[in-house]
């Protein structure tokens, strides 16, 4: 069973949060500064604890608080 919490972190969702194209989430993802998980081919979610370490906390809490986890 999928943890509810990951589907509120779609590339396209993260990207909006942070003010930057989903191109650039995938570059951060490439480039080891974010985790991505793959559900399937079409399905890839962004893993919240990597974003809290590349955004630290307070920032984290200020961007996702309605998501945090």
């Amino acid at each position: 069973m999928v943890n509810r919490d990951l589907l509120k972190y779609t590339r396209r969702a993260v990207a909006e949060r942070l003010g930057v194209t989903p191109k650039t989430v995938d570059s951060l993802a490439r480039n080891g500064k974010l985790r991505k998980v793959r559900l399937s081919a079409r399905k890839v979610y962004i893993d919240p604890a990597s974003l809290k370490e590349l955004l630290g906390e307070a920032l984290f809490k200020e961007l996702f608080k309605s998501d945090e986890t």
